[in-house]
């Protein structure tokens, strides 16, 4: 669940932008597009990937007054979902 919600239910729209990760198990640096998606007329944003196959890992910035995007120059953080 992300954002109340099964997020594979939603069409995710890709913003052209890219955060950098860390797989929270093995510490490996991915670049996960960021997406957003509008749920009850509410649009949010988030990166997402696949760490392997069909094992996902969803980001939400760090801060929620953090602005986007989460490109690594920009200095912006992220956090790993937890749940």
């Amino acid at each position: 669940m992300l954002f109340g919600v099964n997020i594979f239910d939603y069409g995710w729209k890709p913003t052209g932008r890219m955060a950098e990760v860390r797989d929270p198990l093995h510490g490996d640096r991915f670049c996960f597009s960021i997406y957003e998606v509008e749920i009850g007329k509410i649009r949010y944003e988030f990166a997402a990937g696949e760490f392997s196959n069909c094992v996902w890992g969803f980001y939400l910035p760090a801060e929620k007054e953090a602005p986007l995007p989460f490109q690594p120059e920009s200095g912006g953080k992220i956090s790993p979902v937890s749940g």
